[in-house]
This record gives C-alpha cells, sequence and structure tokens, in this order.
C-alpha cells in the first residue's frame, strides 16, 4: 500500500506543483514516468538482495531508503531535483512492490498460497482511496512556510505524509514480522524452526512447543525422520559479500539467463507480456487520473452547454488547468470531483481483489487472467467517461 502511495501521489501533485516549479506538459510526464523508470531498473538487483541477503532485511532496508528519498523530495528547490528524487523514489520501492508476494507466498502452503496472495493484492486498492482522501484533506488548503529555498505548501505536506506511511511500515516490518523461514532454512536452520513455531502457536492458539516438527530436511546434520519437514533449497546461496563485484554479476547472470531459455522461455515471455500490459494499463493511466479529472471538471465549469472528447477538454483547460489565485501564487485551486472520482475508483477496485481470492482456487489463476483483461477492453468501451474508468479500474 505505501509503494503504491509512492507512485501514485506524483498525480495528485501535478496541479500546484506545475505552478511552483515552471513544468510543461513535458516535465509532468517524464516527473510520472520517473518512479516507474526506477522500479523497472531497480527490480533485479532488489531480487538478487533478497535471495542473499534475507527478504526482511532487503524489504527493510529498501522501504527505509524510500522514507529518506520521499522526504528530500518534499524540499525539492526545482523539477530537476523533485524528477531525481522521484526516479529514487522508484529505485527504492521496486522492492516492497514485488517482494512483498514472495515474501508472504513462503508463509504459505499451497492450498492456501494463492487466495492469500490475491487478497493482499486488495491493499493497493486501500491505498488509492486512502491516497484521494488525504489529498483532499490536504491540497485545496492555500498556505505557505518560507524556508528560505523552498515555499513549502500542500503538495509538499503531502508528500511527507506518504513518507511516514512507509516508515510506519518499516518499523512493523522490523518489530512484528520474522524472516521467511524458506530462506532461513538452510542458514540458520533452528531460527526457521523457531519462526514455524511462532507460526503454529498462533495458527493454533496454542504453544509452540507442540508443533510435532523437530528438525527441517536439508539443514546441516539433520536426518529425515517422521517429524522432519522439507523445507527450502537443498544449497544454501552464497552471500553477495562473499562473491566480489565480478562474482555477484556472474550470480545475476546465472539466475536470470535460464529465464529466457526452454524451458522457461516460453512462461517468462508470457508473463513479462501480462505484466507489461496489465501496469501499462492500470498504472499507467492511474497517475494520470487526477489531472485529468481535474480539468474534465473545470471543462464542464467553464463551457456547461459543450461537450469534448478528454483530449479536447486537455487542450481547452491547457497546462496548469485552474489559474492561480493572483494572492497565492502558487495555490492551484483543484476541483472537489478529482478527489471525489479517485475515491470511487479506489472503492471500486477493491471490490475485484476480494472476489477473486474466493473464487481463484475453483475457477483456477490461467482463467482469471485471461478473463479479467478481457472485461477491462470492454468496459473501456463505456461511452461516458467516468463510467468507462471506473469499470476499466475494477477489472484490472
Amino acid at each position: 500500500m505505501a509503494g503504491v502511495l509512492e507512485t501514485v501521489v506524483v498525480g495528485y501533485l501535478l496541479p500546484s506543483a506545475t505552478l511552483e516549479l515552471g513544468m510543461s506538459d513535458q516535465d509532468k510526464g517524464l516527473l510520472a514516468a520517473a518512479s516507474y523508470a526506477g522500479i523497472v531498473l531497480s527490480s533485479h538487483t532488489w531480487g538478487l538482495v533478497a535471495d542473499t541477503q534475507g527478504r526482511k532485511r532487503a524489504l527493510l532496508w529498501a522501504t527505509l531508503l524510500d522514507v529518506v528519498a520521499s522526504l528530500l523530495s518534499s524540499i525539492a528547490p526545482n523539477f530537476e531535483v523533485l524528477l531525481g528524487l522521484r526516479f529514487c523514489c522508484g529505485l527504492f520501492t521496486s522492492a516492497p512492490a514485488a517482494l512483498t508476494f514472495a515474501y508472504l507466498g513462503e508463509f504459505h502452503t499451497p492450498a492456501t498460497r494463492s487466495r492469500s496472495i490475491i487478497w493482499i493484492g486488495a491493499f493497493p486498492s486501500v491505498g488509492l482511496i486512502l491516497l484521494p482522501g488525504v489529498a483532499w484533506a490536504v491540497l485545496p488548503q492555500c498556505w505557505g512556510w518560507d524556508l528560505g529555498f523552498v515555499s513549502f505548501g500542500p503538495w509538499r505536506l503531502l508528500l511527507v505524509l506518504c513518507a511516514l506511511l512507509s516508515l510506519m511500515s518499516a518499523l512493523m516490518l522490523w518489530l512484528l514480522v520474522p524472516e521467511s523461514p524458506k530462506f532461513l532454512a538452510n542458514r540458520e536452520p533452528e531460527r526457521a524452526l523457531a519462526v514455524l513455531r511462532r507460526m503454529y502457536a498462533l495458527n493454533k492458539g496454542g504453544s509452540g512447543d507442540l508443533y510435532p516438527v523437530d528438525g527441517l530436511i536439508g539443514a546441516p546434520g539433520t536426518k529425515p525422520t517422521v517429524s522432519t519437514v522439507e523445507l527450502g533449497d537443498s544449497k544454501p546461496t552464497a552471500t553477495a559479500s562473499s562473491l566480489g563485484v565480478g562474482g555477484t554479476l556472474r550470480l545475476i547472470w546465472a539466475q536470470t539467463a535460464p529465464l529466457f531459455k526452454p524451458p522457461f522461455l516460453l512462461h517468462s515471455t508470457l508473463v513479462c507480456i501480462i505484466q507489461f500490459g496489465n501496469l501499462a494499463s492500470a498504472n499507467g493511466l492511474q497517475i494520470w487520473l487526477p489531472d485529468i479529472f481535474n480539468k474534465l471538471a473545470q471543462f464542464e465549469k467553464e463551457y456547461p452547454s459543450r461537450t469534448a472528447t478528454i483530449c479536447a477538454a486537455q487542450d481547452a483547460i491547457g497546462s496548469s488547468g485552474q489559474a492561480p489565485d493572483p494572492a497565492h501564487p502558487f495555490c492551484a485551486p483543484v476541483n472537489e470531483a478529482m478527489f471525489r472520482n479517485n475515491l470511487i475508483i479506489g472503492a471500486v477496485s477493491l471490490a475485484m481483489p476480494l472476489l477473486c481470492g474466493l473464487i481463484v482456487n475453483k475457477v483456477g489463476k490461467r482463467n482469471l487472467l485471461g478473463e479479467c483483461p478481457g472485461l477491462s477492453c470492454y468496459t473501456g468501451r463505456r461511452p461516458r467517461p467516468y463510467l468507462a474508468e471506473w469499470s476499466y479500474s475494477d477489472c484490472e
């Protein structure tokens, strides 16, 4: 959820930040793409860190670094600095955006793994409800604190609030959540067993001492018995620090190359195409929705008797959406429709992961992967823009 806020929040900043930093439409496009560029470039690196240093450690480091980058971006004095810091946020957001699902899956059996991963996919939708609600409370205000090098206003405060959610996530991860037992199995088997006992106690409501497992198959010095369980790979992964730079690069290649060779080539290509289509159509559009809704509402207000396409309305309103108040040149008026419509989208998009979590085992993962994008294509043909956006986001 915190990762979604860090990437989508840029869309809510555009009206105010455009006025203060003098951004062109091209600058706005670069700013919207910066976080995603960072995610693409760093995703493989964080996967290696998670495999060699641990899932929890990778998530914790990345989240804390994201907090720092986000707080610094809230006091960026110009567009170039803001662009660079939002790119850094993307570099660090990449880890929780992907590793969370693998981390969660390693605490579940095959019988419950698919359902739990789909249900955790509902939390980004909670973020899509929370963000416009917080933005609605913050952005319409018109105030500013002169810090000498910047005027700290509402859009900068919104960045700070998003960073605080990431900080809260890091603290909860540090204090409450254990390392993945699968990762620990061949490195620290006693710790892995302790985690499994804790899980048993939480699930059964009793004592972890009653857990009917004495050891882990594959752990050093452990022989398979009726009271052992197989968990993890047979060989531990070498750490990046023990390999050096050259060894680390060879390890990256050794882990990546097989994905693009038979027998995995077809499946890897299919997964990449599915992910590209989903994220390009859902996240790529989502980040522009606040600006689009703001301009549509302003167009309807200024030209109540005219109808126009989204592109025509964008051109008619111009780059900034609304004219600034001369007494407060850095306070961009924003229409309530921007927040209201995005709240509806967040609420509607929350329903689909909850529904899919209930039916995935009956319908099948492959069928859901095929049906949901098909529904999104159909609903995108709705004649009214608002209805099309709400329905499209629900299916994506």
